[in-house]
C-alpha cells in the first residue's frame, strides 16, 4: 500500500524528480532546493554579466542578464508555491 501524500505522482502538483506532491515534507523540501539552487544560478550569472560588462560584450552580457532574470522568476515561484501549501495548512 502507498501513501498517495508522498509516493503518487500528481501531475500539477508534483515537483522534483519522483514527482512529489507539494504538500508532502518531500515536495516542501523539494522546493526549498530549487529556490536555494535558483537564488545560487541568479548570484553567478549576475556575476558573469559583471565581468563581460567589464570586458565590453555587450550580448553575452545581456544573455545572462535574462538567464538571471530566468532564475529569480523560478525563486519567485518557487517561494510562492511553499506560500501556498503552507498557507492551506
Amino acid at each position: 500500500m502507498t501513501d498517495r501524500t508522498t509516493t503518487a505522482r500528481t501531475g500539477h502538483d508534483a515537483v522534483g524528480g519522483p514527482g512529489w506532491a507539494v504538500s508532502s515534507h518531500d515536495g516542501q523540501s523539494t522546493l526549498k532546493l530549487h529556490a536555494g539552487i535558483s537564488i545560487m544560478a541568479v548570484v553567478l550569472c549576475l556575476f558573469v554579466t559583471w565581468i563581460f560588462i567589464d570586458l565590453g560584450t555587450i550580448t553575452p552580457a545581456i544573455i545572462f542578464g535574462v538567464m538571471a532574470l530566468v532564475c529569480l522568476g523560478i525563486f519567485v515561484g518557487c517561494r510562492a508555491r511553499l506560500a501556498k501549501v503552507r498557507g492551506r495548512h
